[in-house]
């Protein structure tokens, strides 16, 4: 108990300081805009608002029930038509808070309670589409009808003025090709962490499409005046070195995103809170299809509760390329890794729940919700087409009050180990990027396609790193690349142009 005591004085201290200096303010700690398919040009909006429960923000919280956010739509930069979304039911907001121990309530429960609490309000309606288009926007620009404006805490601490500051979110949609629905996302843009340790946070982006998800950190936006209308505002203004590409104070080096599971890992070094926004792309047969953004609000204390996680440690018919990731061969059939359960607070019991798995694949854990849980992941690698997969375990430990919760990403890389090898004298035949040698040891030569009609050619490592980055001229159809620097592991190269995203793994031995 002792070791989260000064954990839930930072968070009370800042839920205090945390009410919003704007008279309308609403004290939201996360937001997201999505959008799911209905039927023909019919869609679904909605807007998703977390708001915690302290007394500093309950008269603020209590307008949230009769809210009615006002979203602009737009073809392009053409305005079309704004929408006004009713709260769902219940419309006193769901109790979202993450797990308390047996006995313990949050303010959401009891407004007696020291133990902070976090409420998840969401407002939705159905708008038709007049047309197709590969421009629709969908803009919230912190417009709540009558219950005011969308701001932000004044507690934030990576914003100047914070509390004068208004959440906008945008989500597009290029239904030329089809329907289309955002990802969802399973874990509450708040997360707690503790400081000077190891930490990551995943929204677990899950798409019932099957799309390619891309994740970038982008700037937090908001209105340049107290008039709400349907006119974007622009970037908040950070405070001195940092960004919204490097949004929280870390320790050298320890910041990082990645591009490809939407995994963000650093060691904080000072107690903040810290506004973070997730932009996430979805790709269909290597087209823009829509994306969607999620506003989070990283909250760090003096905590030393270490959080619970796990690596890839053994592996049967597969091959461990670090310690989230694994390489499987099209033709190896049936396979699996193991995945122990780690806490550095050895007494606290591990609890892991996977999400995500690719079709067919089975994630069992032995001594689930003891101090040492084992995951094994098992997949068969039977008509499963070459490429990236990822899954995610959902870390939950036993301390009291509040549990430690990490969400980890894992990469499985299936390479097509029975195509035959390509020359690159070769006449490239279609548009499909490839990577040749694989594996490869000092160079790779990156096949463009027949007309590549000029791009940005991106390389990263599984962590989502970016190793090289180049511009891509027209003409150009096969790039040499010099690996000889890299250390062995799995690698994406990813190109992009205005009119498609294509992307191929491949392997450095050294």
């Amino acid at each position: 108990m002792k070791k989260l005591q000064t954990f839930f004085a930072s968070i009370i201290f800042l839920s205090f300081l945390g009410a919003s200096s704007q008279a309308s303010g609403s004290h939201i700690v996360g937001s997201d805009l999505t959008y799911s398919w209905v039927s023909g040009n019919t869609y679904k909006v909605t807007l998703w608002l977390y708001t915690d429960c302290g007394p500093a923000s309950a008269g603020a919280a209590a307008a949230l029930p009769t809210a009615r956010p006002v979203i602009c739509i737009y073809n392009g930069s053409t305005y079309l038509d704004t929408i006004s979304l009713p709260v769902e039911i219940p419309t006193t907001g769901t109790d979202v808070t993450p797990p308390l121990c047996p006995g313990v309530v949050s303010q959401c429960t009891s407004t007696t309670s020291t133990m902070p609490g976090i409420k998840l309000f969401r407002y939705s309606a159905d708008y038709t589409l007049p047309s197709t288009s590969a421009n629709w926007r969908f803009q919230f620009n912190a417009n709540l009808g009558t219950a005011g404006t969308a701001g932000r805490a004044a507690a934030i601490t990576n914003l100047n003025a914070a509390g004068t500051t208004t959440i906008e979110l945008e989500a597009t949609l290029n239904n030329t090709g089809g329907n289309n629905s955002n990802p969802i996302l399973h874990i509450i843009p708040l997360p707690y962490y503790a400081i000077n340790l190891p930490q990551t946070y995943n929204p677990v982006a899950i798409d019932a499409d099957g799309d390619s998800l891309v994740y970038s950190l982008v700037d937090a936006n908001t209105q340049p005046t107290t008039t709400l209308d349907c006119v974007a505002g622009g970037p908040a203004t950070y405070i001195s070195g940092l960004s919204g590409t490097n949004p929280l104070q870390t320790a050298t080096g320890s910041f990082s995103m990645s591009t490809i599971t939407g995994q963000m890992s650093f060691t904080p070094n000072v107690v903040q809170r810290g506004v973070v926004v997730y932009t996430i792309k979805e790709y269909r047969s290597g087209v823009l299809v829509g994306s969607l953004q999620r506003e989070i609000t990283v909250l760090v204390n003096s905590s030393t509760n270490a959080l619970p996680g796990g690596i890839f440690t053994s592996s049967t018919g597969c091959t461990i390329v670090d310690t989230t990731s694994i390489l499987a061969c099209d033709t190896v059939g049936a396979f699996s890794a193991t995945i122990p359960g780690i806490d550095a607070d050895a007494a606290d019991t591990i609890n892991v729940t996977p999400m995500g798995l690719p079709v067919g694949a089975t994630l069992t854990v032995s001594g689930n919700g003891t101090s040492t849980p084992v995951s094994t992941f098992s997949w068969n690698t039977t008509s499963v087409p070459a490429g990236l997969y990822t899954f995610f375990l959902k870390y939950t430990d036993g301390a009291c009050p509040f549990s430690g919760v990490q969400t980890i990403a894992y990469n499985v890389v299936v390479t097509d180990c029975s195509a035959p090898s390509v020359s690159i004298s070769d006449p490239l035949k279609s548009n499909i990027l490839n990577v040749v040698p694989n594996p490869a040891r000092n160079r790779v030569y990156v096949n463009l396609g027949a007309s590549s009609n000029g791009g940005i050619l991106e390389i990263f490592d599984t962590y989502g790193r970016m190793i090289k980055r180049e511009t891509i001229i027209p003409e150009l159809n096969v790039l040499e690349v010099n690996t000889s620097m890299l250390p062995a592991g799995i690698y994406i190269a990813k190109f992009l142009n205005e009119r498609a995203v294509q992307s191929a793994t491949f392997q450095i031995e050294q």
